[in-house]
């Protein structure tokens, strides 16, 4: 499979204050990259409260990074994606992290 020409942004949560005393979650940009592979595994449609919904599960495969959470999302263009699963050190080389990710409605 070529190599996706275009970077993703890798973003953790962040909470801040808002105006009310509480606090918001807003994603941060840690890092730009650009992935060695990206591929769909599986996508579903369900309908809910009489609509139709689908939902898409992709791996992310991108260079070795140790810092990458569950918690962290990923944007590519305009489109979300939660990582779902722990990042997965393919091989156990520390060459490569696989990231399986729902892509965010």
């Amino acid at each position: 499979m070529p190599r996706p020409r275009l970077p993703i942004e890798l973003q953790a949560p962040t909470k801040t204050p808002d105006s009310m005393g509480g606090f918001t979650t807003v994603y941060v940009t840690k890092a730009t990259v650009y992935p060695t592979r990206m591929n769909t595994l599986r996508t579903d449609e369900a309908i809910l409260a009489m609509q139709s919904t689908g939902t898409a599960i992709h791996n992310i495969e991108i260079r070795w990074r140790s810092d990458v959470k569950t918690s962290w999302r990923i944007k590519f263009g305009d489109r979300y994606f939660n990582i779902i699963g722990p990042p997965i050190d393919v091989n156990f080389q520390r060459k490569f992290l696989n990231l399986k990710v729902k892509e965010a409605a």
